[in-house]
């Protein structure tokens, strides 16, 4: 993954952090697919966790310059999905996340340590 799409994703994983967002993970997908360099995911413990941590990426990183290429499932509550190019957003139920187990799917792809970035490390919220 190059600089810029790891520094998009500290921002991200700081705003998810922010907003009490669970279970994040950033996988480097670039050696596996050339769409994009990293997927970050989180969930959400109802449907309002998850708007509220789409919006707040949404316009955190509008504030920035930065604007999403595509959302998707803004009203669904379940799984917001937003395109940023060199990285891509699954905000997502946990439920919804159990049942779509996108680290399964994706396992060829590398684990970024984003422990160093996430500022409430240690506290249980999965």
């Amino acid at each position: 993954m190059d600089k810029q799409a790891f520094e998009l994703t500290e921002k991200i994983v700081k705003i998810i952090d922010s907003k009490k967002g669970c279970d994040i993970t950033a996988l480097d997908v670039s050696a596996v697919t050339p769409m994009t360099d990293c997927f970050v995911l989180c969930s959400g413990g109802s449907s309002t966790q998850v708007n509220a941590i789409a919006d707040a990426i949404d316009e955190k990183l509008s504030e920035s310059g930065i604007e999403p290429h595509h959302i998707e499932g803004q009203r669904s509550g379940t799984w917001v999905l937003m395109d940023y190019g060199d990285v891509i957003v699954h905000v997502m139920f946990r439920d919804t996340r159990e049942y779509y187990n996108i680290e399964r799917l994706w396992r060829d792809a590398e684990m970024v340590d984003i422990s160093k970035i996430i500022e409430t490390e240690g506290e249980d919220r999965k």
